[in-house]
């Protein structure tokens, strides 16, 4: 992931707006979750981890410099806010797994897949942001 980040986030940091980088690493996550449920050959179970792991890249910055950029008084306080709900989200992320795997193998990652994709579909939907470049500060944050 970090060398994904540093490859291709960076420089697309310049060109495409954080938020529409989010809804696609999202897409991209749940495309990878749910193709590692379609495939048996090594060669293609990397390239599912990959997909995933670009999206996880996308995702991953963008969020807390979204928070950091919306936060305008408190950052430090939002920024912890998102931490805190992350931590929530990887304690109860493999609760749920494994419920869903004692329930179907495979159900954990096309939920978990479905759920993302998902996501990444409501964001792009929901925000006219596809011909936007990156927000540089505050001034911008009225565009999305």
């Amino acid at each position: 992931m970090a060398v994904l980040q540093a490859l291709v986030v960076v420089p697309l940091s310049k060109v495409v707006a954080s938020l529409t980088q989010v809804a696609l690493g999202f897409a991209l996550m749940g495309v990878g979750m749910v193709g590692l449920t379609t495939t048996r050959e090594f060669g293609l179970v990397l390239a599912m981890i990959g997909v995933l792991a670009r999206g996880t890249a996308l995702v991953t910055p963008n969020l807390s410099a979204l928070v950091s950029l919306r936060s305008l008084h408190k950052t430090g306080t939002a920024l912890g806010l998102k931490s805190s709900a992350s931590s929530r989200g990887q304690f109860m992320g493999p609760l749920i797994g494994a419920v869903l795997l004692g329930w179907r193998p495979a159900s954990p990652f096309v939920v978990g897949g479905a759920l993302l994709g998902g996501l990444g579909v409501a964001i792009a939907g929901s925000f006219p942001m596809w011909h936007r470049k990156r927000e540089t500060g505050p001034s911008s944050l009225s565009q999305q």
